[in-house]
């Protein structure tokens, strides 16, 4: 059986899994294992088929030494095993000839039927194709296809990528057969010249049979039953395709009214988001690319639709159609087959009932054609190949874009090229879309960010850019200070606030960059505070400019929907609000965030691992980009994630839903990153952003139900801090320095804040003229300084700081989330024991939409740890030894859930895409015990209530936004009990994981006074 901390040597694991049909390298049959049973269908009429790809019964490939072996790593192939065992494939490299070769593989079918064709192999610039007996030769496009991709060679780079390839649906009779796959030149390698690649494995699986590969697993064999997993043991996730079984448990396109657009365009009203029709909505969603046909996009919209999401951010739009280009008669257009790929994107999302938020940029990439002077666009870099369509080229504008008023007018050339665009698939131009529902004007970038503003003030960038960003500061030095004398006497004598060459005359007034803009003052001379506070302010409103120019350009176009500046909080502390300011000129103030990671950066890589959790704070990480919501308008967190190695990703989804969208009032997030059309398998590709993993969207079932019913209430207001324009000019950080404006009530001081307001109720922010005084609400009643816990003013949040354990008690959707083993809580319905268990997720909710008290159908979504096959961490879990591969292994969750009322009639395991499967779950009538043996992280409750009659489902508002009535005081914390987990599974303990910050926690609990706690 699979231990506790991953694979058991290569013999156990077969013996323990048992396999499916293979043939093996010598042509013989043979037993390797397959994946657990609670993610396989029922018995199939036909077994799989699985071939090794070094077993082909002749070939042409040469076996290349360095394609084969050289730096790869081999326990990735099949019939190897992550960290333990090495495997073997077929392999073929010459750059110097292009004529195909091929490898036939014989095996015998035991019975007729439709299969599925998968084949492992290499994907990087590699064209192949296969044959059936004496069938037609079908080219496989593998880089559309590829899933798992793998670097064989990580973490260097070379063309060795291998990934799982669905290639295709044969149906075949029962007897011998010969399979035939062959490789050709691509032409991207020296014109077709250079031929390549590798067979790792095929197989045949029986169409309909919900199954996916992941590593080298095997698909189940109707002939042998499954064993059942040990309780407490790590088990395999095997990704599979999703039927979109009428069955699931867990689907909720029904919640998203079709086509999008049905209720007018949306808009902001106050700091809610509001349909046309007067319909309130909260966005949940993914930022997500299209993927290659018109059927796969559908099916990518509909997997999406049916995890709730109603909003898919595309970024950048650039990307697909690249930059404008220029005909013969001196017609510029975009391209056709790009524009093709974006209106069948765009028509599928609507028709799924999810909308479309634009990042047009990132950054705008101009040509010569622009028009923008030939010195000048010589200075400006080139664009990365990433950010546009093989075969385009260009300038990137990223930065210098903030102040350049031509290469403003060529992004919205560009952009209102395709606003104007009319969408065959929709019959509408996007202008006047009501899908399309968010425009930016570009991604991450700011006039205050260190890329080109460092560069500028170092002169290490282009000397025409930086004259010109001199030129315009100066002319506002010059339209602000009638003399050199009035000048001086607001900035300071030279040397203690002046510089000696400052004067109106001055072309090359000297500029700061970002890394100056400190708190006290600039940070090489403290005393320059006002010349830094004027520069910051020209910048702002140089910025801000901009931003209303391009909102009143879009409004003027007819575009209705939500318009935002950038994401990109740049600057230093000074520069802070200066920066908001300039975003508060649009409809949505928007935020990105990033947490967890390791050393590899956007890959998974061995070396340091950023090991902590949000559960070790009281204001850091992703929910402390709620503290830089405007007074009045509404928030959106445009991209975020907590990133593979670091071990407690789950935590951050519901952190989100509930703190975020529940007691923050947030209206919008789209998860950074989704692309692919079912779950994938291991840390899928390696990467460091995918929403197509359990810790995400395995657990949107149950979040995005909670955002769109408006589970959890909107808090009330904790903090409005509000800053006199004037005061965001400083040179300082008028948050914490103070200001003439600054402090609570109006009086002068700090606009400190409670430590872990943002965990109490709503905390917003405002620059402006003629406001209300800063206020800030008594919390006192919220901290209990004995238990350390933080409450929300809602009563249905409890942040426990000396456990790391968060307890969310809403009516309809309940939880404990964090490092909470051996302990017991009791919600509004349920008390909740978990077991062995060092950290876990685990979420109830309503399917219903009766309140869980007499709620009928529960969902319960229980996730902790994952890791790859053999991914290795080191006793102090901060570094990661050793990455493994594919599959996933998850940790169980155990615990024992208890109805306070009811009995229960059935638990049962569920598959990933919901459908339950198995018999049922250990249970009795009280009480369900769940500790991995199901090998899931899904379950379904059926309770009977006793006579208790539940009053009818509530609307299930599309997107109903919550209200933001002022609730009653806090409610007492949820029951907590140490050791009370009679019953809860007394498997061995887990290695060591205590709560990763437990060092350096929060531990500032002292006696209430009127200031309530420590502020921060």
């Amino acid at each position: 059986m699979i231990g506790k901390t991953g694979w058991p040597g290569l013999a156990a694991w077969a013996a323990a899994i048992g396999g499916a049909l293979v043939v093996g390298a010598a042509g013989h049959r043979d037993r390797l294992p397959l994946d657990p049973r609670a993610n396989a269908q029922a018995p199939a009429a036909a077994a799989s088929i699985w071939i090794e790809g070094e077993a082909a019964e002749s070939t042409s490939f040469n076996g290349h030494p360095w394609y084969c072996c050289d730096g790869v790593r081999a326990d990735l192939l099949s019939p190897g095993v992550p960290g333990t065992a090495a495997g073997a494939w077929l392999s073929h490299y010459v750059n110097d000839d292009d004529r195909e070769v091929t490898a036939t593989y014989r095996f015998e079918a035991a019975a007729g039927g439709r299969r599925v064709l998968w084949l492992r192999a290499s994907v990087y610039q590699v064209r192949s194709w296969w044959r059936l007996d004496n069938g037609p030769a079908l080219e496989v496009d593998l880089a559309a296809e590829a899933r798992e991709r793998l670097n064989l060679v990580a973490p260097a780079i070379d063309i060795r990528f291998l990934a799982w390839v669905r290639a295709g649906v044969v149906d075949m009779a029962a007897g011998e057969h010969r399979l035939t796959v062959g490789l050709a030149g691509h032409p991207a390698r020296r014109g077709g010249r250079e031929v390549h690649g590798g067979l790792d494995a095929l197989v045949l699986v029986p169409e309909g049979e919900a199954w996916a590969p992941t590593g080298a697993l095997r698909p189940p064999d109707p002939g042998r039953p499954e064993p059942v997993p040990a309780a407490g043991d790590w088990f395999p996730l095997v990704p599979i395709e999703d039927p979109f079984s009428a069955e699931s448990e867990t689907d909720l396109s029904s919640m998203l009214d079709r086509p999008a657009g049905a209720h007018g365009p949306v808009r902001a009203v106050g700091d809610d988001l509001v349909f046309a029709d007067g319909t309130p909505v909260r966005f949940w969603g993914v930022n997500a690319l299209p993927l290659a046909t018109a059927d796969k996009m559908a099916r990518q919209a509909r997997y999406y639709a049916k995890h709730g999401v109603n909003l898919v951010r595309i970024h950048p739009v650039e990307s697909i159609i690249g930059v404008l280009r220029r005909a013969p008669d001196g017609r510029r257009f975009l391209d056709p087959a790009g524009l093709e790929r974006l209106d069948r994107w765009f028509a599928a999302l609507k028709d799924a009932g999810i909308y479309v938020s634009w990042s047009p940029f990132y950054p705008h990439v101009i040509t010569s054609d622009d028009g923008y002077p030939a010195e000048s666009y010589a200075e400006l870099p080139d664009a990365n190949a990433w950010n546009l369509p093989p075969g385009t080229s260009g300038k990137s504008s990223s930065g210098y874009v903030n102040y350049i008023p031509a290469l403003q007018e060529a992004e919205w050339t560009w952009l209102a090229s395709l606003l104007e665009h009319r969408n065959p698939y929709t019959g509408l131009r996007y202008v006047e879309d009501p899908a399309l529902a968010i425009i930016e004007v570009h991604n991450e970038d700011s006039i205050f960010w260190h890329a080109p503003l460092n560069d500028l003030e170092a002169g290490r960038a282009g000397p025409r850019h930086t004259a010109e960003l001199q030129r315009q500061w100066q002319s506002w030095v010059r339209t602000h200070y009638a003399s050199d004398s009035a000048l001086r006497a607001a900035w300071g004598p030279v040397g203690r606030g002046s510089r000696a060459d400052d004067a109106r005359d001055n072309p090359r007034l000297g500029i700061y960059g970002a890394w100056e803009m400190q708190a006290n003052g600039p940070s090489r001379n403290s005393a320059e505070s006002k010349r830094m506070g004027d520069f910051i302010r020209f910048l702002a409103e140089t910025q801000r400019g901009y931003f209303e120019r391009r909102r009143d350009a879009l409004r003027a176009h007819g575009y209705e929907g939500l318009t935002i500046s950038t994401a990109w909080q740049a600057g230093g502390p000074a520069a802070h609000l200066a920066n908001l300011w300039t975003d508060d000129a649009m409809d949505v103030i928007d935020r990105h965030a990033y947490f967890g990671g390791g050393e590899g950066g956007h890959q998974v890589r061995t070396g340091d691992v950023n090991a902590a959790s949000h559960l070790g704070t009281l204001d850091g990480g992703i929910l402390a980009r709620g503290y830089e919501q405007v007074e009045g308008k509404p928030f959106m967190l445009s991209e975020w994630t907590q990133s593979p190695p670091n071990e407690w990703k789950a935590e951050i989804a519901p952190l989100v839903a509930f703190y975020g969208f529940g007691l923050g009032g947030w209206d919008a997030s789209t998860h950074f990153s989704a692309g692919r059309a079912d779950l994938g398998g291991g840390w899928p590709d390696e990467d460091s952003y995918v929403t197509e993993t359990p810790s995400y969207i395995g657990q949107f079932p149950a979040l995005a139900r909670a955002v769109h019913r408006g589970d959890f209430t909107k808090g009330p207001l904790i903090a409005a801090r509000r800053v006199a324009t004037d005061d965001a000019f400083l040179g300082l950080d008028a948050l914490s320095q103070g200001a003439p404006s600054g402090g609570w009530g109006g009086g002068g001081g700090p606009l400190a804040l409670p430590m872990g307001a943002q965990l109490m109720g709503r905390v917003t922010v405002k620059v402006g003229d003629g406001h209300a005084p800063s206020t800030l609400g008594d919390v006192t009643a919220l901290v209990d300084p004995v238990r350390e816990i933080v409450h929300s003013a809602t009563g249905e949040l409890a942040w426990h700081v000396a456990d790391s354990v968060v307890v969310a008690d809403s009516e309809r959707t309940q939880a404990v989330i964090g490092f909470a083993a051996n302990t017991a809580y009791t919600t509004g319905a349920f008390e909740v024991a978990i077991g062995e268990t060092p950290f876990a997720s685990l979420i109830l909710t309503s399917l219903d939409d009766a309140p869980l008290a007499v709620s009928r159908r529960v969902l319960v979504t229980a996730l902790a740890r994952d890791r790859q096959t053999g991914a290795r961490y080191s006793a102090n879990r901060r570094f990661l030894e050793a990455v493994g591969g594919p599959p996933l292994l998850m940790e169980p969750v155990q615990a024992r859930i208890r109805l306070r009322s009811g009995t229960i009639r059935s638990a049962r395991a569920l598959r990933p895409d919901g459908v339950p499967v198995g018999g049922q779950v250990d249970h009795d009538a009280q009480s369900v015990r769940i500790d991995g043996r199901s090998a899931t992280y899904l379950y379904v409750l059926e309770i009977e209530r006793d006579g208790v009659v539940a009053p009818s489902p509530t609307a299930t508002a599309r997107g109903e936004a919550t209200s933001s009535a002022t609730p009653s005081p806090a409610a007492p914390s949820p029951e907590r009990t140490r050791g009370a987990t009679a019953g809860v599974p007394g498997t061995p303990a887990a290695p060591t994981a205590a709560p990763p910050t437990a060092a350096a926690r929060t531990r500032l609990w002292l006696p209430l006074c009127t200031a309530a706690w420590p502020m921060r």
